[in-house]
């Protein structure tokens, strides 16, 4: 078995520059959750799942963004 780099909630929250309450209403999204865990009530993040996570996020904005353009021009 290898640990892999594990971070808390408050030092994650401030790489990404939001607050912990963010990245628990993150953890706790029921569409698609950041990925962490919890051990004895403190939230534990793995920084690779975060990185994942977080360029899905950017696609999926993407993906919206162009489905918003497609949308404005087909109504011109």
């Amino acid at each position: 078995m290898s640990l892999t780099q594990k971070i808390n909630c408050s030092r994650l929250a401030k790489l990404l520059d939001v607050t912990p309450r963010t990245i628990r209403n993150w953890s706790r999204d029921s569409v698609d959750p950041l990925p962490g865990i919890r051990v004895k009530g403190i939230w534990l993040f793995d920084t690779e799942q975060v990185k994942n996570w977080l360029d899905k996020q950017s696609h999926a904005s993407d993906a919206d963004t162009v489905v918003s353009e497609m949308l404005e021009d087909f109504a011109s």
